[in-house]
């Protein structure tokens, strides 16, 4: 399976848990005993911003929504903000179609995406230690943290100090983080911690990797994390 089909899955299956969570109303079943064949009454359009409202109401910065029927827009609309009001650049911009935002923790399923088709590929590991491949950037970590597997860092039971955070240059954090080590009293893949950490060491494995990678076809080669999850 490629990243693009992954990404379709993933985001197919969110959307879709997304809209069932919320009861938009539907036409009530016939008893089976009845046996009148006209065509069943056509229920009205939900007033979609309504349902979004709320559903989402003022828990959320903001949203915009769009729901499509028989491929065409049918409802579409936006609330808020796009961006916190503590965000330094674009704070008070509001939702439209073309709003630009941060992924915020939807990279974590990016990111995951990229390391498992890496792991398919056979470039990096899911069940061995993560360290050795990240040792010749990062030379030196704490007694703990060499013994933690890329599996353990994708389902957050790495047992890490949690949400060391990355500011500046990716190396130079992770060389700083990795002297850390565990967690008191806890046991790498028994110990569930969640950790935004987790996912920061897995961008520096994606990094480390694909580096080595052939560039895909008329591209330019891999240089950076981001360049291999466009």
């Amino acid at each position: 399976m490629t990243r693009r089909q992954l990404l379709r899955l993933i985001g197919g299956a969110v959307a879709g848990a997304t809209l069932a969570s919320i009861p938009v109303g539907c036409a009530q079943q016939k008893p089976s005993g009845d046996v009148n064949t006209s065509q069943p009454r056509q229920e009205p359009m939900p007033q979609w911003d309504q349902v979004f409202q709320e559903a989402l109401g003022n828990s959320a910065i903001g949203y915009y929504y769009a729901v499509a029927q028989n491929g065409q827009i049918v409802s579409e609309g936006g609330q808020h903000f796009t961006r916190s009001a503590q965000e330094q650049r674009n704070s008070g911009t509001m939702w439209s179609s073309d709003s630009r935002i941060n992924l915020a923790s939807v990279s974590k399923s990016v990111t995951a995406i990229a390391y498992l088709s890496l792991y398919q590929a056979g470039v990096l590991p899911l069940t061995s230690y993560f360290y050795p491949y990240l040792a010749s950037r990062v030379p030196k970590v704490n007694p703990g943290a060499d013994s933690v597997t890329a599996k353990e860092l994708l389902n957050m039971t790495s047992a890490m100090v949690r949400d060391g955070s990355l500011k500046g240059d990716l190396w130079t954090f992770l060389s700083a983080y990795l002297q850390r080590g565990l967690v008191k009293d806890a046991t790498p893949g028994v110990t569930y911690t969640y950790s935004n950490t987790n996912f920061t060491i897995l961008q520096g494995l994606i990094e480390q990797a694909v580096t080595d990678l052939p560039p895909p076809q008329n591209e330019p080669s891999y240089t950076r994390y981001v360049d291999y999850v466009q």
